[in-house]
């Protein structure tokens, strides 16, 4: 019905930085209920500048904004973990305009190379990564391989008849 459905309860957070991706705002914060985290800035409402000093912790104080950005796929967030990754060298500028020029891309073979990143695993990192069909593949941890599995299946079974 297109209406607001707001969360309950108000939201607090320490601002560190606004960051624009998937043509949307997101304010990238430190939040007691979240720790480091972020919100839709096109969907906030009655926002409050409260006079509370900024809150500083270890997380916020080592965050890293490139990083996280590049982590979080769509601003979906998941458990960050090092994901293992195949991919066709055609690909290669996909991989460095996502990643980054630091990148490290380990050639396997003639056609492919490898390549390890921090990754928040996500139902968005994986279609991301769907995308690209068998030109791509995750390599480790294996319970990463079976959710992009689960995932795929479930997309196979939700498709409908083959004609």
């Amino acid at each position: 019905q297109k209406n607001r459905r707001y969360r309950p309860g108000l939201y607090e957070a320490s601002p560190y930085a606004l960051c624009w991706a998937d043509e949307n705002y997101y304010l990238i914060a430190d939040s007691a209920r979240h720790g480091i985290t972020h919100y839709r800035v096109d969907k906030m409402t009655s926002i409050t500048i409260t006079g509370t000093p900024r809150a500083v912790t270890e997380e916020s104080r080592n965050l890293d904004l490139g990083a996280y950005s590049r982590a979080v796929f769509s601003m979906y967030s998941g458990q960050v973990q090092p994901v293992r990754m195949r991919f066709s060298n055609a690909l290669a500028g996909v991989v460095i305009d996502r990643f980054g020029r630091d990148s490290m891309l380990v050639p396997d073979g003639a056609s492919h190379f490898t390549f390890t990143a921090e990754i928040a695993v996500s139902p968005m990192f994986l279609s991301w990564l769907a995308g690209f069909g068998g030109k791509a593949q995750i390599l480790y941890p294996a319970s990463v391989v079976e959710q992009y599995r689960a995932l795929l299946q479930e997309a196979l079974e939700t498709c409908g008849p083959a004609k």
